[in-house]
């Protein structure tokens, strides 16, 4: 596949909408992105689906929009890395008995590229259940392989390793922290967290975000700029 230099940014005002093309002659595969009048900002995503899976990981801070981006995959298997946090009592308490949900550890990785492996090769999968306010594995769910050949997995750490050598797409979007701050506020809302839980939260994961996540920025093979693009 060629790469998108990380230096080209794309700042689209419009939604983002992102179309798969098979490619026909030619293993390669590119990534446009276009304005359109219609249809404002077109990710048009040009690959080889005949020979292999293609595997598409986008990464960004927390509230940067990347589970909108990915839902807007048609017919991909779709993956977050949050499905992968590591039980309560596998996670190793700080010094003052608090944990560290923004820190790699928290998350199988190795678990979640398995999973990631399995979907490329044409395999159904199955996923931890997590709930985020118990801190608790609580079942499974199967993801079904993709009918487009396509595997998206969208998660802070989905630059990390082993995620960032299977990958053969690497997104990251740069969204400003004000409107990063602004969609926690309204998703932790829904997840049952006080404004006061949001707000200490959302300190530590901007520190964490500055620490594992916006060093990954430079891995990118293509860098989308999110503001007022994708939603949420």
């Amino acid at each position: 596949m060629k790469q998108v230099p990380s230096q080209k940014e794309n700042n689209c005002e419009e939604q983002l909408a992102v179309t798969v093309i098979p490619a026909e002659a030619s293993l390669d595969g590119e990534v446009e992105m276009r304005n359109t009048e219609e249809s404002g900002c077109v990710a048009t995503i040009e690959m080889d689906t005949k020979h292999s899976s293609q595997i598409i990981a986008i990464c960004g801070g927390s509230g940067s929009g990347k589970s909108t981006l990915a839902s807007r995959f048609q017919q991909a298997a779709v993956l977050s890395t949050d499905y992968f946090y590591r039980d309560l009592p596998d996670m190793i308490a700080q010094g003052d008995g608090s944990y560290d949900f923004d820190h790699p550890s928290a998350v199988n990785l190795d678990e979640c590229g398995q999973a990631i492996m399995k979907l490329a090769k044409g395999e159904d999968t199955t996923v931890p259940v997590y709930d985020m306010r118990s801190c608790r594995r609580i079942g499974e769910k199967v993801i079904a392989a993709p009918k487009s050949k396509i595997v998206v997995v969208e998660g802070i750490f989905a630059f990390h390793s082993p995620l960032h050598e299977i990958a053969t797409l690497r997104i990251f979007i740069d969204t400003p922290i004000d409107q990063r701050m602004a969609r926690r506020l309204r998703r932790d809302a829904e997840r049952g967290r006080t404004h006061l839980e949001i707000i200490r939260h959302s300190l530590h994961a901007e520190e964490a975000y500055a620490r594992y996540v916006e060093p990954m920025r430079s891995l990118a093979d293509l860098i989308l700029a999110g503001e007022e693009t994708l939603g949420g």
